[in-house]
């Protein structure tokens, strides 16, 4: 125990505000913006609060910063799965399955991302900022298509309504899959078949 709290006492300042963003994810994925304690996210980060508070000026500092590192790490990790196909059926096919492998990984995913009524402000502009770039980066699946509603004037604009519509159904089916313990692969494929007659008629591909 000293000398874990000896390491933890060396560790650079970067070091240290890792350690926070990792407990702090894992509070605010358990108990919400409102039940997490910063006090615990300090403890289970092997810091007092005076250093915790260095770091991060406010609950909602902390909590705006992890939606949003939460954010970025989540599009890296299904635009990088989605480059390796280029037929329009296969890249989505592994932004979903990307999308739920990461959600069983991290349960915390989807609270940390979809926003919490009652939380800081700042939060809740983190996790309007996560949703828009969720949106046009699964619109953006849709657009790269050519033949995706071919000569429409309002191509890009109905691409971002059923992105929309779309991450709907992929957050419904994750609380499915946390529910009844079903997996990325089963989720896929059910999210697949629901999706797959619309996106052939819209992008002429039946």
């Amino acid at each position: 125990m000293g000398d874990t709290l000896e390491r933890r006492r060396r560790l650079k300042p970067e070091q240290r505000r890792e350690l926070i963003i990792k407990a702090g994810a894992e509070e605010f994925g358990r108990h919400g913006h409102r039940g997490a304690r910063m006090e615990d996210i300090a403890r289970a980060a092997g810091v007092t609060k005076a250093v915790l508070y260095d770091h991060f000026p406010s609950k909602g500092a902390l909590h705006a910063e992890i939606v949003t590192r939460a954010s970025e790490d989540a599009l890296a990790a299904i635009a990088a799965a989605t480059l390796a196909h280029t037929e329009p059926r296969e890249r989505f096919r592994a932004a979903m399955r990307t999308s739920f492998e990461l959600i069983a990984e991290r349960p915390d995913l989807r609270m940390l991302l979809l926003g919490e009524p009652g939380a800081a402000a700042e939060v809740t502009k983190a996790s309007t900022r996560a949703q828009r770039q969720a949106r046009k980066a699964m619109a953006a699946l849709y657009l790269f298509e050519p033949r995706f509603l071919a000569g429409r004037p309002d191509r890009e604009e109905r691409a971002e309504h059923i992105a929309l519509a779309v991450i709907g159904l992929v957050n419904a089916l994750a609380a499915l899959g946390v529910e009844k313990g079903l997996s990325p692969e089963y989720l896929t494929e059910l999210g697949m078949e629901i999706l797959d007659p619309g996106m052939a008629t819209m992008a002429g591909m039946a």
